[in-house]
């Protein structure tokens, strides 16, 4: 059995990581953590990062789809992509789930219509206005759709997974494994419960809050060079815009113009140039990161057969952390 949990910048590591511990230890079972590209994603404060081990290409078909929710699920809900591959999976999956508001996603690619539905409490009405029937249930099950509320309900609708494709034995073994045994020491898990102060704090500290993905350009360079330096062009594209721009004076020899436009003309290119780089090294010097620009500058040697060219490259990142824009410059 083939699961994907889908990965994505911005998501609640909960999310993600409560069903895998569970779903992992299901027999016969295959766990990839897909997104569009293979890189590193970060949780919605940018204090944990994961690793993509499948693109949404590799697996196209799973058996089981995980969908996590997190602060950047609305801006999600705009991913033509990521929608179209949830529809077309949910459409030969055995079971399509969701934890938080990761059914909005669900939703918004129609796996919900007219369906009971759940999601975080926060986010029950934009999860009607996406055409589901929302309610405030921590595990739904609607034919082979599951849905559960926030975050560490997650954990919950992995255990009823696990017990409908394994049996119920099963599940509790693994329950036990993970030693699940919930006793908070509050009993406010949910509105009904905590009453109407403990929500209006509840709110407003969310609504104080500020998800970030801190940018580190000094880290960002490093990695660049090194997928470079192992000629990984996958690892390296998955560093740019589907829209991107590039110009080189390398592409006008290798391509015929200077500028190539799109995802799969620039690994094109790559492809073509990183054969033709032989024994060449990149080491970054400096780099020069313009907040207000979004825009990156690295300047780097390119060091083989004992010479150094010096080199620079100009980055332009759109909202999603995406390259959209790059020039490349190279010294005699």
């Amino acid at each position: 059995m083939q699961i994907a949990i889908v990965l994505f910048d911005g998501f609640t590591a909960l999310d993600a990581i409560g069903p895998y511990e569970v779903l992992k230890r299901l027999p016969s079972t295959t766990l990839h953590f897909v997104a569009e590209r293979r890189k590193i994603i970060h949780t919605s404060d940018g204090l944990v990062a994961m690793a993509v081990t499948e693109t949404l290409a590799d697996v196209p078909r799973p058996d089981v789809v995980v969908m996590p929710g997190g602060p950047a699920t609305r801006e999600l809900m705009s991913n033509e992509a990521l929608i179209e591959w949830v529809r077309r999976a949910h459409e030969s999956s055995a079971w399509t789930t969701s934890v938080c508001t990761g059914s909005l996603i669900l939703a918004k690619a129609g796996v919900l219509s007219g369906l009971e539905a759940t999601g975080h409490w926060m986010w029950l009405e934009p999860l009607r206005e996406a055409g589901a029937n929302p309610s405030s249930k921590r595990v739904i099950v609607q034919g082979k759709v599951i849905t559960s509320a926030g975050v560490s309900s997650g954990i919950d609708m992995a255990l009823a997974l696990a017990a409908r494709i394994s049996g119920e034995d099963v599940a509790k073994a693994i329950q036990l494994a993970i030693e699940y045994d919930p006793e908070p020491p509050f009993d406010c898990g949910s509105p009904e419960k905590a009453g109407t102060e403990i929500v209006e704090l509840c709110r407003r500290r969310a609504a104080a809050a500020k998800p970030k993905v801190p940018f580190d350009p000094d880290r960002f360079a490093r990695e660049w060079a090194e997928q470079w330096n192992r000629r990984d062009v996958d690892a390296v594209l998955s560093h740019f815009a589907s829209n991107v721009r590039f110009t080189s004076p390398r592409a006008k020899e290798l391509m015929g113009h200077a500028t190539v436009d799109g995802i799969e003309e620039l690994g094109a290119y790559f492809r073509k140039g990183a054969p033709l780089l032989g024994t060449m090294r990149f080491v970054v010097d400096e780099t020069i990161w313009d907040a207000a620009r979004r825009t990156l500058t690295i300047i780097y040697d390119r060091h083989r057969d004992g010479g150094i060219q010096r080199a620079c490259e100009i980055m332009r990142f759109d909202s999603q952390g995406l390259v959209r824009e790059a020039d490349a410059l190279y010294g005699a």
